[in-house]
């Protein structure tokens, strides 16, 4: 027989005992708690990053360029890769200064608007800028008629003469020298005023895949493989 303080003795322990299996079980909950928490935590920042990822990411595109320089932006894989040969760059050389010397009347908004898409960004604020050339202004004296001189550019030659190590956008590129031929007729009431050749010399490079990739499909339209002019020995 146990006397009551013995039995009180072992109660005691007992619910000791049984105090300490209860605060072992819930330290272990909390720890599994914790370790489940910081788990969906690390979870939750997982998923929004991957939302965020997949918002940001860009659809890849293709651009397929004809033997006659026609250009096609699809989000299909072409047969055949076209590289970026001398033609295509001259191709596009050429229409930078058609479109950015030209002067055409029923064109001029859009040919102002394509010129651009090759500029750096210093040549374009110098193009848009009021205190620049001012290309918003030019394109209302155009189109109102208060410029009335037209300009047809044609025969454009290059002459691709030297490359060098530049720095572009922060990042080191080989940059390319480059001297261009071109006729300016001018034309005014339908009579041509006279032709005169001119010349001008540009420094140009191209823009790398992921550099390109932030390009919408318009500007891919017009300048597909992102020839950027960094600057030129003449104003517009």
């Amino acid at each position: 027989m146990f006397s009551k303080k013995d039995v009180d003795e072992r109660n005691k322990k007992s619910l000791g005992n049984i105090i300490k299996v209860i605060k072992r079980d819930r330290n272990i909950v909390i720890a599994l708690a914790a370790v489940l928490f910081i788990y969906a935590t690390i979870q939750h920042f997982s998923i929004k990053e991957l939302i965020e990822d997949t918002r940001q990411t860009k659809e890849l595109v293709y651009i397929t360029i004809s033997p006659d320089n026609s250009i096609d932006v699809a989000r299909h894989l072409p047969k055949d890769e076209q590289p970026i040969s001398n033609e295509i760059v001259n191709s596009l050389l050429a229409k930078y200064v058609k479109d950015c010397f030209g002067v055409r009347k029923t064109t001029i908004s859009s040919d102002y608007g394509e010129c651009s898409v090759f500029l750096s960004d210093e040549l374009l604020s110098h193009f848009v800028d009021e205190n620049g050339f001012n290309a918003n202004q030019k394109i209302k004296d155009v189109e109102s008629g208060k410029i009335k001189t037209q300009k047809v550019i044609s025969d454009v030659e290059f002459d691709h003469y030297d490359v060098i190590d530049g720095n572009f956008n922060q990042r080191n590129k080989p940059i390319v020298r480059t001297s261009i031929t071109y006729k300016e007729e001018k034309q005014e009431g339908g009579r041509i005023l006279g032709t005169e050749t001119k010349r001008l010399n540009i420094r140009w490079t191209v823009l790398s895949k992921k550099e390109l990739s932030k390009k919408d499909n318009s500007e891919l339209q017009i300048n597909p493989v992102g020839v950027v002019v960094v600057d030129q020995t003449e104003g517009f």
